[in-house]
């Protein structure tokens, strides 16, 4: 005798727990790795919800197939299209981030930073605000290359990267402008009686954090040592002004 639905009615229980088990199960893992390496920070955990999102629809869509194929094998015609659909949305996404992000710093490339500085300056003007674009170099840069190698140089870059992050607020601007150099937009304060001072200000607040930095680099063949890293930083307001700032 043929079996039918109800023959496997427990089947969807037995298989909703075993989706819910491994995700929850591999969100645990992931997580705790990012916050093991130290690479993400608790609080920014949440820009991962998009990814987690969609692996929920396809761990769903994965379920739905199996209990397709347990009804009916022709069933699964109409469960494809939608997982080809996610995994070509995933696949895509993937595609802009890296082209937006620096690989090595996980700032803004240059291109899409003076995109997006573009259009908050442009909101700026017309609503009569103003903001600042600061200018961030590592001093002595080529020679931590020279000295260390490339390979360090990208450390310290990763690191500069990070402490200006920490630094910044979620609706500024900070991306990598080329080598060893940074880039950022920073709203400022409306109405502000002294623009320069609070330009000023964050330009120091990021040249006094950078400067507490330390990083463990070493040449090849040679033990690691700790070698300190100091930025210079400069600004200029925008709707400009007659002064500059820097650090």
């Amino acid at each position: 005798m043929p079996a039918s639905i109800t023959d496997g009615a427990a089947d969807p229980l037995l298989l909703g727990l075993a989706l819910v088990t491994y995700l929850a199960v591999d969100t645990i893992a992931v997580v705790g790795v990012v916050l093991l390496t130290g690479s993400v920070r608790v609080r920014e955990l949440g820009r991962f919800r998009p990814e987690l999102t969609l692996e929920t629809s396809l761990l769903c869509l994965a379920g739905l197939l199996a209990a397709a194929m347990s009804i009916q094998l022709w069933l699964i015609v109409f469960i494809f299209p939608p997982i080809l659909v996610l995994h070509r949305a995933l696949f895509v996404r993937q595609l802009e981030r890296a082209a937006r992000t620096d690989g090595k710093t996980g700032l803004l490339t240059a291109g899409t930073w003076h995109e997006l500085a573009s259009e908050h300056l442009d909101v700026a003007r017309r609503r009569g605000h103003r903001a600042a674009v600061l200018v961030v170099d590592i001093d002595h840069f080529k020679r931590i290359n020279d000295r260390y190698g490339h390979m360090a140089g990208d450390t310290v870059l990763a690191r500069v990267a990070e402490t200006l992050q920490s630094q910044l607020r979620t609706h500024d601007v900070v991306g990598r402008f080329g080598g060893e150099e940074f880039v950022i937009l920073v709203p400022l304060s409306d109405p502000e009686p002294d623009v320069h001072a609070e330009t000023a200000a964050v330009a120091e607040r990021i040249r006094a954090a950078v400067a507490g930095l330390q990083v463990d680099v070493a040449a090849a063949g040679q033990a690691p040592r700790t070698d300190r890293v100091t930025v210079s930083v400069g600004g200029r307001c925008s709707p400009s002004t007659e002064t500059t700032c820097s650090a």
